[in-house]
């Protein structure tokens, strides 16, 4: 998501400087995983990285960063061989979503480091407190629906959350949570 933001506001921004040209911006997707969007199903993945691909951005995959020195990016592939560089002065690092120990320690009921809330989000066993976005996951008894950590599913979960929150406080009925793809 983030490298196909940056190349679409590069494209638009570059009719404001005549004097970057295209050849001196270049977007470069580096994946440690065989696939982007690993939370999507497999051929959405690949049509994602096709587009990104089209547009000019391109895509390493099975590749982690290794180290930058603000100079260049070093980067190996997944069996630390075949080390690489690539020459730049920026780099925009986006990481993996990992459980934070706050959450595994807390005396919420979790699974795989995300908090269990029920359709309304609100937490198992807590009434009244919500939790959204990727720290959460809905309790499979309620959906058999899979939210991929984004933004818009990070938008509706907020929506949800804060009328039930409006509800439960007026003490009137609440909505479960149920995302319509966009």
């Amino acid at each position: 998501e983030t490298a196909g933001e940056i190349n679409d506001f590069v494209s638009d921004a570059s009719k404001y400087y005549p004097h970057i040209t295209k050849e001196d911006v270049k977007v470069i997707l580096i994946e440690s995983s065989s696939k982007i969007l690993a939370g999507f199903p497999e051929s959405l993945a690949n049509f994602a990285k096709t587009k990104l691909e089209e547009r000019g951005v391109e895509v390493i995959l099975g590749a982690g960063v290794a180290s930058f020195d603000g100079k260049q990016v070093l980067f190996k592939n997944s069996n630390n061989a075949n080390e690489k560089t690539i020459q730049t002065n920026t780099m925009i690092w986006t990481a993996g979503i990992t459980p934070i120990d706050l959450i595994q320690n807390s005396l919420f009921k979790t699974n795989k480091g995300q908090v269990v809330v029920d359709d309304h989000l609100q937490v198992e066993g807590f009434p009244g407190v919500f939790a959204i976005g990727d720290c959460c996951q809905i309790n499979p008894k309620f959906t058999k629906k899979k939210f991929p950590p984004t933004a818009q599913i990070a938008e509706a979960y907020a929506k949800t959350a804060a009328y039930n929150l409006k509800q439960l406080l007026a003490n009137s009925e609440m909505k479960k949570f149920d995302y319509q793809w966009k």
